[in-house]
Order: C-alpha cells, then sequence, then structure tokens
C-alpha cells in the first residue's frame, strides 16, 4: 500500500510540474560543438510566453511559436536570430518533480538546414 501511495505521489507530481506556469532557468548543452549556455523559459498556463539562452556570453531573445503538451511531455518551438540567420529550435522534453529536461534541434527557419542539437535542463525558480 505504501509502495502505491508512493508511485501515486510521484505520478501527480509528475503531472503537476509538466503543468505548473512559472519561470524556469537551466542549461542547455551543444552535442554538435560542445558549446552551451544558460536557458530561461517562461510558461504561462497554456503558451510558452518567453524564452531565451545563452550563446558565447551573449543573451539571445526569441519569439515564441507554439507548445505542445501531453501528460508530462512537452515540445515547444522558438525562432531567433543569429548573425543575419532566421533560425529556429523544436525542444521536447519530459516533466519530473525536479524540473523539466530533454533534447533539441536547430534548423534554419524553412527548416531544410539542421543547424546544432543537443541538450537542456531547467527547474522552476522558487
Amino acid at each position: 500500500m505504501l509502495a502505491r501511495l508512493a508511485l501515486f505521489t510521484i505520478a501527480i507530481l509528475s503531472f503537476l510540474t509538466a503543468q505548473v506556469p512559472g519561470a524556469y532557468t537551466g542549461t542547455w548543452s551543444s552535442a554538435a560543438n560542445g558549446g552551451g549556455g544558460k536557458l530561461m523559459l517562461t510558461f504561462d498556463a497554456e503558451a510558452l510566453s518567453s524564452a531565451s539562452f545563452s550563446l558565447q556570453g551573449q543573451d539571445v531573445k526569441t519569439k515564441p511559436i507554439s507548445i505542445k503538451k501531453d501528460g508530462d511531455s512537452v515540445e515547444f518551438v522558438f525562432e531567433y536570430t543569429l548573425d543575419g540567420n532566421v533560425l529556429r529550435s523544436k525542444m521536447q522534453g519530459t516533466a519530473s518533480p525536479l524540473g523539466v529536461k530533454g533534447k533539441y534541434k536547430s534548423t534554419t527557419a524553412d527548416g531544410t538546414t539542421p543547424v546544432d542539437e543537443g541538450t537542456w535542463e531547467v527547474t522552476l525558480k522558487p
């Protein structure tokens, strides 16, 4: 009975984490070139309201495009401009009681040319 209660509690916490609006901070890491930096995401009840990341010490602002939630899974897309090029990142992740983590793929805005891929992880700011 205690084991079932513990599993139920973990399941509920995972569900709540995937649904909790707020500001999340963490890191991203490129599998392609070993780079990485900070990642800041803000979710409201139904959308990714803002996203930014650091690249070589500079903050990069983005334009949120879409978000999909399914249980403890989340997928969102945002666009940004680097060196005059419009790029798009698709972030897929899984929520846990500690935050959200997953993988990303970045391409040109039209999706035809891969640019980067790697992992990311964020936790809800207190």
